[in-house]
């Protein structure tokens, strides 16, 4: 059991810093796995050189401006002019209809509505801080780490069942949701951001929720 429950638990960890890359403004705490020994080594052991290299150009090159890592995340998500990209789920996935047209792009859509629901379901209660939409990526990827720490709690517990619910909802999440549109938003990112930090995160999320979604399909019906 302690085997799972510790990748269970890097997991969630993992889901960690990508949520706070999308949701908090660059610190120390956040860039500090990135220049931790190893780190970059190992993701490009993991996901090859494609996915690690803008990470490694940043970690060779920082200096320690966060006002320059500031800009750029105000840039890309948080001012919506220039080279913003949307973070929200809705704004890439559906339509609705005005009038006699079908609009896209907007927000507040039914994809929004529906992770809202399995967020419920899942148990995974929003914090009352937190006053953005329930579709934004950081959000999103925030539910996978509530569901992979609950799954390492079950594994200590050894409560298979309550493994098999949690892995069940993080199926649901990626498949539902994060694989219908991150991979869009993550190609955005790329063409849009100017340094190669967030250009990095983009890679690394993109690869990482496939590993995801490979692995996790390869567990169905198992307790593995």
């Amino acid at each position: 059991m302690t085997d799972r429950m510790s990748w269970a638990t890097a997991r969630a960890n993992m889901y960690r810093f990508l949520s706070a890359a999308f949701l908090e403004v660059p610190s120390a705490a956040m860039v500090a796995p990135l220049l931790a020994d190893g780190f970059v080594d190992g993701l490009e052991e993991m996901f090859g050189a494609g996915v690690a290299d803008d990470l490694r150009q940043f970690v060779r090159g920082f200096q320690g401006d966060y006002a320059a890592l500031d800009q750029e995340f105000q840039d890309l998500f948080m001012v919506p002019l220039g080279r913003y990209v949307t973070p929200y789920e809705a704004v890439y996935r559906d339509e609705r209809e005005i009038g006699e047209t079908r609009v896209q792009g907007l927000l507040m859509g039914a994809s929004t509505l529906a992770v809202k629901q399995l967020y419920r379901e899942a148990g995974a209660a929003v914090s009352e801080d937190f006053k953005d939409l329930p579709d934004h990526v950081g959000l999103e990827l925030a539910c996978m780490e509530f569901l992979c720490r609950g799954e390492a709690q079950a594994w200590d517990q050894e409560n298979l069942d309550e493994v098999r619910r949690l892995r069940d909802f993080q199926r649901r999440l990626l498949q539902e949701h994060l694989l219908q549109w991150v991979p869009t938003l993550c190609r955005r990112i790329r063409e849009s951001a100017t340094g190669p930090l967030y250009r990095g995160i983009a890679s690394l999320t993109e690869a990482y929720l496939a590993d995801e979604a490979e692995t996790l399909a390869a567990l169905v019906g198992t307790s593995g």
